[in-house]
């Protein structure tokens, strides 16, 4: 049985539910289950090159395509946490990045970590959603253990000193290097942290395949 007082959680199994139950939902209505309307990631995250980039952490078989195969991969190697951590870390310093740029102010650890993981699950609800007859097929027999898996990774994230301590230094790093929160962040400043997070994507990419090969 999968408890989950995450908010976030219960909406990755409403948009499952909903998916095995045919409902043909599209990514607008993933963003709705996810993100409140007043949250600092705006619809055009979704479109922008930020997101395209995360989005290649998920192509786990390395065939350069991100789909439902890409699952089977999160099935048997979730545990693996250096590729998840590293995906996560890449999705927070994203989230830090887009709220230097739209002048947020300081940042909160936990809120900043909240929004990253909820980014983490829109991600795989959208691959979901992109591929929701070949997601139903795949999901009779494998879905609740996804879910389950999911869940158990979230739980680890949000509850790691480990990971409250590299979002604390993230946040920290992207302060010292504009120096302040403002609008007029350095172009060369936001493009170290646009290369650390390609440098993040790659080493999850690689390291997802060492996996796959020595299993």
């Amino acid at each position: 049985m999968i408890i989950m007082a995450d908010e976030s959680l219960k909406a990755v199994k409403v948009a499952f539910d909903k998916i095995l139950a045919g409902d043909k939902l599209n990514p607008v209505d993933i963003q709705q289950l996810l993100f409140e309307k007043n949250t600092d990631i705006k619809p055009s995250f979704f479109e922008s090159d930020d997101f395209k980039v995360l989005m290649r952490c998920f192509d786990f078989n390395g065939d350069n395509k991100v789909d439902v195969k890409d699952f089977q991969y999160m099935k048997e190697h979730i545990s693996d946490l250096s590729v998840f951590l590293k995906l996560t870390r890449a999705a927070t310093l994203t989230v830090a990045k887009i709220s230097k740029i739209n002048n947020v102010g300081s940042l909160a650890p936990k809120a900043t970590l909240d929004t990253a993981v909820k980014i983490v699950l829109y991600c795989i609800l959208y691959i979901a959603v992109s591929n929701s007859a070949a997601f139903r097929e795949w999901a009779k027999s494998n879905g609740d253990v996804l879910l389950e898996h999911i869940t158990d990774l979230v739980s680890y994230i949000k509850s790691s000193q480990e990971v409250s301590d590299s979002v604390g230094k993230i946040i920290e790093g992207l302060s010292s290097r504009c120096s302040c929160f403002s609008n007029n962040v350095p172009a060369n400043k936001l493009l170290e942290t646009k290369l650390e997070i390609n440098t993040l994507v790659s080493q999850v990419q690689k390291e997802a395949k060492i996996i796959k090969l020595a299993n």
